[in-house]
């Protein structure tokens, strides 16, 4: 994660390395932490990461930042494509959302609601009709 994550970095950078064995924990680790994960990564990196979880209520808080350097040097440009693919994945994986519609309210010169025949105005609006629900 830490390489792909590097890799728009020249060659001549401190933060770049050509092996993940090579990346030191206190860059590895949090670069993990801010990858998001979804259900759909399947059960192998759930697993991994409940234990990751597990383990990182003993770590000091600092642990799980990066160094000031490297947030600067790992800071992605931005991409208005990488906006449009994060906008995908959360799409696809809550759905689309339909709007909210408001319940559609008589005008004051439609014929009321509760079916008496009158104006909405003259029963139902001003609270004398019988159905004071107007849906």
């Amino acid at each position: 994660m830490y390489l792909h994550r590097a890799r728009h970095l020249p060659a001549s950078s401190p933060y770049r390395f050509a092996d993940a064995r090579d990346v030191p924990a206190d860059l590895a680790l949090p670069v993990f932490l801010q990858v998001p994960l979804e259900v759909t990564d399947g059960p192998e990196v759930l697993s991994s990461t409940a234990l990751l979880c597990a383990h990182m209520q003993h770590l000091p808080a600092e642990r799980c930042f990066l160094p000031p350097g490297a947030t600067r040097a790992l800071r992605r440009p931005f991409e208005p494509e990488f906006s449009v693919q994060v906008a995908r994945c959360v799409t696809a994986v809550i759905g689309k959302v339909a709007p909210v519609r408001a319940a559609k309210v008589p005008g004051r010169n439609d014929p009321c609601t509760c079916g008496c025949g009158k104006k909405f105005k003259r029963c139902c609006a001003d609270g004398g009709g019988a159905a004071t629900d107007p849906t």
